[in-house]
């Protein structure tokens, strides 16, 4: 007779008890109660429900056997007996079996009360000798409930195997790193919970953005009724500081885009005023990282126009831009401003040049139309300006010095797709691309360009068309990836731990957006724990949306705020294109980044303006009639001279 097994008694080792039985049938039973160790000394503990069965089966034997078992029985004679038993069946499990048998049989009584799980079973078994049976079982269980107490996480684990029914050596579920045996079971959490505990401990990675979540604002700050363009181009369609939102928007007659200031929310009346003095429809625009009143626009009439906006916005329609260069013989569509050089801005065309200006003389200082042999997708800087990342149709990836307009490092067939890929600069000088593979299936992959090869990380997201459009914070180290056409922003961290590119979540809604636009870091609101903010262009409106990382405590959040960005550069043109380097000037946001007037001043020395033709060597054409003004002003003048003579001889007379 066993003794009665009231209680189990749970500590922080783990603890094992075996109970053992000498029939052939049931060779070896273990009782294995387990506390799993977490990191930081943390438990897991399951309270709830203990894995058990409770089976109810009529079983008629056709032999006559000596069985051994664990029951509480009422003999009602010497071969008729009602008994509740405690036995091992071929699933695993723990049961509870009352049976009505023929049988002679000796009984051994065990009580054990364990109220932690439960199922129901109806089983029809017909047994032969060596007690194999084959059952038909329909059971009912209830749900796993996982209880947190005091951030300590316990489980308590009851495991049942047996040796003589599985052939297999006994795998312990905390010491093993293998794959369980397929479970007989039909509760197959019973065998493989201690493995997937084990299993989320390894791969949950610990991060402080992993709860980073997006929401967008309420109707009521959205800009609503605006008629954003049509163009199938594939940039961003909108540019944004902590002054103000600037959207390209259909126009008659030529190109135009929108800026209105950040607070000027709700419906935008028809009249509203817009930049117009594109002949062509505007493929991109940028505002100056150094001055949040000066914009920078590309359009299909070949030129890049500078643009001042007033403060308070615009009360007029602009037409006149502060500086107009011209020096593609196509459409442009990339804009990039230097990150640390004042007045420095690259611009790149589909005649797959890429040119270098300096805006305050209105002088293209480099051109690059060399190493681009088609068209060119994207063009950016990486963190200090020393460098311009570019990707091309020929599916090549480029690493080039700005000054000397020269390759430094290159990748070829970054992504076999056809489509179009885009690349950034990430952490410690890493690229990020994204593109398509050869199934049309969308790609995101990390590159070290100091030594070109295999990617670091290769990772295909789904098979939608819409081309994704990189974002990436260097304070964070997330990566933002916004897709044309799409309805979601898919957020990654960076790091320099393998895989490198980590999942983090994603934002979705209903409609699709055709365009979005980055906030810089001096701009989000750092109270309420927004790391970035996006606005996102609908058919007829444009959406903020926010990215929040959820803190109960309102003080400043150091760890998600380092030194960022200011708008002060570190360098003027002149210097820079004479080969001094800058690094950014970074300010603090723990006070907040008020915007001010007193942005870095703008000037256009207009006596030093050139003409693109004439910087590039190219003529249009128009010398004639220059010298035909010449003439003009200096016969004008000479007329003048006389008249003033002739006024000095009638007043002497007098």
């Amino acid at each position: 007779m066993l003794m009665f097994l009231r209680h189990f008694v749970a500590s922080k080792v783990t603890v094992f008890k075996s109970l053992h039985c000498s029939s052939y049938p049931v060779k070896c039973l273990y009782l294995h109660l387990c506390i799993i160790y977490a990191n930081e000394n943390s438990y897991i503990y399951f309270t709830d429900y203990c894995f058990s069965s409770i089976h109810l089966s009529l079983s008629l034997s056709l032999s006559l056997t000596l069985s051994l078992s664990l029951s509480l029985s009422l003999s009602l004679s010497h071969s008729l007996s009602l008994s509740l038993s405690l036995s091992l069946s071929l699933s695993h499990s723990l049961s509870f079996f009352l049976s009505l048998s023929l049988s002679l049989s000796l009984s051994l009584s065990l009580s054990l009360s364990l109220p932690l799980f439960f199922s129901l079973s109806l089983s029809l078994s017909l047994s032969l000798s060596l007690s194999l049976s084959l059952s038909l079982s329909l059971c009912l269980c209830s749900s796993l409930h996982i209880l947190k107490y005091n951030n300590h996480l316990i489980s308590l684990l009851l495991c049942i195997k047996s040796s003589a029914l599985f052939p297999f050596l006994l795998i312990s579920p905390l010491n093993s790193h293998t794959n369980p045996p397929p479970p007989l079971s039909p509760l197959p959490i019973l065998i493989s919970l201690p493995y997937q505990v084990t299993m989320s401990r390894k791969v949950v990675r610990a991060s402080k953005f992993r709860h980073v979540f997006g929401q967008g604002v309420k109707a009521d700050q959205c800009y609503d009724d605006i008629r954003i363009s049509q163009m199938t181009w594939d940039s961003n369609f909108c540019s944004v500081n902590p002054k103000f939102v600037a959207m390209i928007v259909d126009a008659s007659g030529g190109g135009a885009f929108l800026v209105l200031p950040l607070n000027k929310t709700g419906r935008i009346d028809m009249s509203q005023p817009t930049v117009c003095g594109h002949t062509g429809p505007v493929l991109d625009i940028e505002f100056c990282p150094h001055n949040d009143n000066i914009i920078a626009s590309g359009s299909e009439d070949c030129s890049v126009m500078i643009w001042e906006i007033p403060e308070g916005g615009l009360v007029t329609p602009l037409n006149d831009p502060v500086v107009k260069l011209e020096g593609h013989s196509k459409r442009v569509g990339i804009l990039s401003w230097h990150p640390t050089a004042h007045n420095v801005l690259m611009s790149a065309g589909c005649d797959n040049v890429v040119i270098l200006w300096n805006v305050a003389c209105g002088e293209a200082m480099v051109r690059i139309d060399s190493v681009h042999p088609d068209l060119i997708y994207s063009a950016c800087w990486n963190r200090d300006g020393s460098q311009i990342l570019t990707s091309c149709k020929d599916k090549t990836i480029r690493v080039l010095d700005p000054r000397k307009g020269t390759v430094i490092a290159e990748k070829e067939k970054t992504h076999e797709g056809s489509r179009p890929v885009k690349a950034v600069f990430v952490s410690e000088g890493k690229i990020l691309s994204t593109g398509f593979s050869r199934m049309s299936e969308r790609q995101v992959a990390l590159w070290d360009p100091k030594s070109f090869g295999e990617p670091l990380t290769l990772q295909e997201l789904d098979t939608s068309s819409g081309v994704l459009l990189p974002f990436f914070d260097p304070d964070t180290g997330i990566v933002y990836l916004c897709g044309k056409g799409d309805s979601s922003i898919r957020y990654f961290e960076v790091t320099d731990e393998a895989p490198y590119v980590h999942y983090l979540s994603m934002y979705s809604s209903k409609e699709s957006q055709k365009g979005m636009g980055y906030m810089p870091k001096r701009g989000l609101e750092v109270n309420k724990c927004e790391i970035a903010r996006f606005y996102k262009l609908h058919e007829r409106k444009c959406e903020p949306i926010v990215m929040t990382v959820p803190r109960k405590s309102d003080l400043f959040q150091e760890d998600l705020y380092p030194d960022t960005m200011g708008p002060e550069p570190s360098v003027e043109a002149n210097e820079w294109f004479e080969g001094k380097e800058g690094q950014p000037i970074l300010i603090s946001l723990k006070d907040g980044f008020a915007t001010t007037t007193k942005s870095k001043e703008f000037k256009v020395h207009k006596s030093l303006l050139k003409t693109t033709s004439t910087a590039m060597g190219h003529q249009h054409g128009n010398t004639g009639e220059v010298h035909a003004l010449q003439k003009e002003v200096k016969a004008l003048k000479e007329t003048v001279e006389e008249l003033t003579k002739r006024v000095s001889k009638l007043e002497s007379k007098n």
